[in-house]
């Protein structure tokens, strides 16, 4: 297993170890002015929502 992949896992499974914690792995966010249109656009490793907390994380893992 490719050992960044490894890393992104590992992440994932701390963010959602609260049970209060949703993640979303590769999630493409549209960045442009334009929200009907999704360029640019980036994908971070992980999208993780904490609706309790009202937060919206974007992990890149490294």
């Amino acid at each position: 297993m490719d050992v960044h992949i490894q890393a992104e896992e590992t992440v994932a499974t701390w963010l959602v170890a609260d049970g209060k914690t949703l993640v979303a792995p590769q999630y493409l966010i549209g960045i442009g002015p334009n929200p009907r249109i999704r360029e640019p656009y980036k994908w971070p490793d992980i999208l993780a929502v904490r609706p309790k907390d009202k937060q919206i994380l974007v992990c890149e893992v490294t």
